[in-house]
């Protein structure tokens, strides 16, 4: 399957939400919100990999899915790495609440 437009989709995605903008610290490609410049997304720039902010509790839920795991070094906070191959993934992944981005539940 083509990735390109799997990569697109998400960045479209991730700048739907309010404030959200994005932004490349480090050489990578991540979408934060507006005013704090909190990150809620890491994304791949050559494949549909990305980490996502979440809940502890919607974390335990959402592991379950097999492309889906506890994010490195950040999972301990909710955070979770998506592998999305396809769009039945894209579909699936978490979608953020204004009170996660703002560093409310599941901090």
């Amino acid at each position: 399957m083509d990735q390109e437009p799997l990569i697109a989709r998400i960045k479209e995605h991730c700048l739907t939400k309010p404030g959200a903008y994005e932004d490349h610290p480090w050489g990578e490609t991540v979408f934060k919100v507006a005013p704090k410049g909190k990150i809620f997304c890491f994304c791949g720039v050559e494949s549909p990999v990305i980490t996502v902010k979440s809940t502890i509790e919607k974390q335990a839920a959402l592991i379950q899915h097999p492309n889906i795991e506890k994010a490195a070094y950040v999972g301990r906070y909710g955070w979770v790495t998506v592998k999305i191959p396809d769009d039945d993934t894209l579909r699936t992944c978490h979608r953020p609440d204004r009170r996660e981005l703002r560093g409310g539940e599941g901090r």
